[in-house]
């Protein structure tokens, strides 16, 4: 006899575990599913526009999904006429959703034809099964109708956790309307609903209207009613749901605290208290912060890198925190012979983390001048690595409201659009960079969390925009721990701006770089111009002039040695205390 497995609370209490996957974020997760409704209300056509979106990964009712497989078997229709349906949902259909129009019984053949299909297509993610009373045995006796009904959804839920995959069931409504409880409307006992991990009710509001309430319930989603509307052959929701309605839990700022930490460090060990002081956290006690530790592991620090471990000892209980590299996912950019000669000339320049966006958004500014709206505005899609530039063409709104997770608009520069070279020296943080997005892409989808894909390349782990303080608190961070004297982000701006101006003596061509206007630079450097704006129609800064400055200037940031962050801060710290505007990178 195998001896029964136990764990005791304490281990169980601290120990990190990854949370069940999002498929629709806050809405569906890995599991068994089921979605009731009543018969010929649009049930079929709701499943398959969700097949044809979580297949390809776009947004369902402006949620973002996590791109997978999907098998659906459409028991109920014939061939022709989901092919009728399709046609009316999209003119691309995609190769990664695959159908089936016949299978076995629960309990018989389905289980093995769903194990035989995974095996046959490992990718997929999630099977719908439209319906559950056409792989039941209605011949059965049903001696006690709940037992029977968990025991045949219980076959489906073990091979959805054993696969870590969604299998979503499409079941019917009974007549008889239950107005306390909506759930109680599904046909069957309350044992298809207890063994379900997910359960949905789309009720309409008149038979022959086209508004219904999707009702959800369940074990890894927050209880919410959808009010929904069928427009065309799509439903859609009338009132959409903010990030803040699916998950009203506030992530602490510990959290933050400490995976800023470990993307400027690199790794802890040590006790939660320790901790605490590390990250300059004087509010919050030991037993607190341990908790928000572990519950938080999987959605905050596992996907941007971060390994956690809880380690009991004679002595002490220790917190072992370590910044781990990941798969690199960006290497066809460049070609790869010319993307791995470049990563050979990648030695750190500025002695910052080597996956952070902290050092990326330092770059930008030191290097190049830019604004902090300009940074965390800058997409992916304005960079081009093979013409080796980027545009300076959009900025982050000034009032983006807390919560953010999707940017639709940026707001125009202060400036005129403006494109800037990339140089040699700059290039391998760009590529850092892009590394550093697709391993947070895959960590945090790997992890079960859900990236926003707002091609921004300087964002938050989980794809969302970055917010100015924020980031202004982390360079405070950052200057303290290299002990040199306190200077503002923007004032890295004001560095590039004067030392590209001292290095060359080129007057517009900063001017350009910087994006500003020939007064705007003049009050930058402090330079005092009386020159007539009308000049500057004459002055003709073309890309190789702007190459040329920028160049000369990044050229003279490569040290001459080698030093470690930490030698650095202690030389930077016994020079005399100079002025922001001339503030060394």
């Amino acid at each position: 006899m195998n001896k029964l497995q136990l764990i005791d609370a304490d281990t169980l209490y601290y120990k990190p575990l990854a949370h069940p996957k999002m498929l629709i974020d806050g809405v569906l997760s890995d599991g068994l599913a089921i979605l009731a409704g009543d018969s010929k209300i649009g049930k079929s056509w709701m499943v398959l526009w969700l097949c044809l979106q979580i297949s390809r990964g776009e947004a369902v009712w402006g949620l973002p999904t996590r791109k997978t497989d999907v098998v659906y078997l459409a028991l109920e229709d014939r061939e022709w006429r989901v092919q009728q349906r399709m046609q009316e949902l999209t003119d691309s259909p995609p190769e990664n959703l695959r159908f089936g129009f016949s299978c076995g019984q629960l309990g018989a053949e389905l289980e093995g034809q769903i194990e035989e299909a995974l095996r046959a297509f490992p990718s997929t993610g999630l099977i719908f099964i439209d319906t559950l009373q056409m792989v039941r045995d209605n011949a059965s006796a049903k001696v006690n109708a709940y037992a029977q009904d968990y025991k045949d959804l219980s076959g489906l839920k073990k091979l959805a956790d054993d696969h870590g995959i969604c299998i979503f069931v499409v079941h019917h409504t009974r007549k008889e309307r239950d107005s306390s409880n909506i759930f109680n409307d599904m046909t069957g006992s309350t044992g298809i609903l207890g063994v379900a991990d997910t359960g949905m009710i789309l009720r309409k509001d008149d038979r022959f209207g086209d508004c219904a309430t999707l009702c959800i319930t369940g074990r890894d989603v927050e209880e919410k009613k959808l009010k929904m509307q069928m427009r065309g052959v799509r439903w859609e929701i009338t009132e959409a749901l903010s990030a803040k309605d699916l998950r009203k839990e506030r992530i602490p700022d510990f959290v933050f605290q400490v995976a800023d930490f470990l993307l400027t460090h690199g790794q802890f060990r040590g006790t939660v208290s320790q901790l605490l002081a590390a990250v300059g956290n004087t509010e919050l006690k030991p037993n607190l912060a341990s908790k928000h530790l572990t519950r938080h592991y999987s959605d905050v620090l596992l996907p941007m890198g971060i390994t956690y471990e809880y380690r009991k000892t004679a002595a002490a209980r220790l917190v072992l925190l370590e910044l781990h590299d990941g798969a690199d996912g960006h290497d066809g950019s460049l070609g790869s012979e010319r993307l791995a000669s470049l990563r050979k000339q990648n030695d750190g320049t500025f002695r910052l983390p080597q996956a952070s966006s902290q050092a990326s958004s330092v770059v930008l500014a030191g290097m190049y001048g830019l604004r902090m709206s300009e940074i965390i505005g800058l997409r992916t899609t304005n960079i081009d690595l093979e013409k080796m530039q980027f545009g300076v063409v959009e900025q982050m709104p000034f009032k983006v409201p807390p919560g953010t997770k999707t940017i639709t608009e940026m707001a125009p520069t202060k400036s005129n659009d403006r494109i800037l070279p990339i140089t040699e020296e700059a290039l391998p943080y760009f590529l850092r960079q892009f590394d550093l997005i697709a391993r947070q892409k895959a960590l945090t989808e790997a992890g079960g969390g859900v990236y926003y894909d707002n091609k921004l390349f300087i964002a938050k782990p989980d794809g969302s925009p970055q917010r100015r303080d924020r980031m202004s608190a982390n360079f405070g961070q950052l200057i303290r721990h290299l002990e040199m004297p306190h200077i503002r982000f923007h004032d890295l701006r004001h560095t590039a701006a004067t030392n590209m101006h001292q290095l060359t003596g080129d007057f517009y061509t900063v001017g350009e770089i910087l994006g500003h206007t020939l007064k705007g630079i003049g009050i930058s450097l402090g330079i005092s111009t009386n020159l007539e704006a009308v000049t500057a129609q004459y002055v003709d800064v073309r890309l190789e002039r702007k190459q040329s400055v920028l160049q000369t200037y990044h050229k003279a940031l490569q040290p001459k040695t080698t030093v470690t962050g930490k030698e650095a801060g202690q030389e930077t710290s016994k020079k005399a205390k100079k002025k922001s505007s001339e503030m060394e990178l």
